[in-house]
């Protein structure tokens, strides 16, 4: 995590514990505690929808610069007002599979601090449901890669995330051609049999 986003992060999870509500670190934080590191400026926290005025209140009361980027469910705090990319997120799902994701989540260490994490599958699920074609899908088809090579990707859990999930039929056509690999392509009569001895 960027140093200059720690203070902030820190004060959304203390006002968050004292909340009763369901929240968790998602994004490329959340991938880097579960194995998977690669640069971001941002950190993303994901919250129940319960909890939002409060929250922001308490960080309004805090002094902490809270601008809005998509009413009622975008929130950002921006530690350097000359650079907006480098944040803490504060968004608060409506759909799946964040929704489920923020109920079922697991406590790993993010700026030596033990917080709730997304699971990798409601992580792995989201990436799925992008549009390949987008500029995040791209992003997020490169990160799915990855962590498939690494074995992070466990196809039948990320399949019930996605049995819960609207629009999943893509989704899961993705997620099966992820876990085959590129020897899905090749069809088993094209393939030489192994010398034995």
């Amino acid at each position: 995590m960027r140093r200059e986003l720690i203070p902030a992060f820190r004060e959304c999870t203390q006002a968050l514990r004292r909340m009763d509500t369901e929240w968790a670190v998602g994004g490329a934080e959340a991938m880097a505690a579960h194995g998977y590191a690669r640069e971001t400026m941002d950190v993303d926290i994901f919250i129940g929808d319960d909890a939002r005025d409060e929250l922001l209140a308490t960080l309004e009361q805090r002094h902490l610069p809270v601008i809005t980027v998509l009413e009622n469910v975008h929130y950002a705090i921006t530690p350097n007002p000359k650079n907006d990319d480098v944040r803490v997120d504060l968004l608060f799902p409506s759909d799946e599979p964040e929704v489920s994701g923020i109920w079922k989540p697991t406590d790993l260490v993010i700026a030596d601090e033990r917080v709730p994490v997304l699971r990798m599958e409601f992580i792995v699920a989201s990436k799925l449901l992008t549009d390949p074609g987008s500029e995040r899908g791209r992003k997020d088809a490169g990160d799915l890669a990855e962590l498939q090579r690494r074995g992070l990707v466990d196809g039948p859990r990320v399949l019930d995330v996605l049995n819960d999930c609207p629009g999943k039929g893509r989704a899961k056509q993705r997620l099966m051609e992820l876990v085959a690999g590129p020897e899905r392509s090749v069809a088993p009569s094209t393939r030489r049999p192994k010398r034995t001895r």
